[in-house]
């Protein structure tokens, strides 16, 4: 599977301890992975997608999304 495990070490991240630590990564898990998914769309180009290569997709794009509602509830 093309980039799946570039894509995947790009969104791993290590869990910090306090508020504002803990706030600060999360930013950082939110912008790593949005560049996780735009360098896997910009490697993959304007050929057609496989099922695998869109289920890596689906998966970062869960994972973002994860990071971004995480950042939410917690500025709250």
């Amino acid at each position: 599977m093309m980039g799946d495990v570039k894509s995947r070490k790009a969104v791993e991240t290590t869990r910090t301890t306090g508020t504002a630590a803990e706030t600060a990564g999360t930013a950082g898990v939110v912008e790593t992975a949005n560049r996780a998914l735009r360098e896997l769309v910009r490697l993959h180009g304007d050929r057609p997608w496989t099922s695998a290569e869109l289920a890596e997709l689906a998966e970062l794009r869960r994972q973002w999304l994860t990071a971004v509602r995480s950042q939410l509830v917690r500025a709250a």
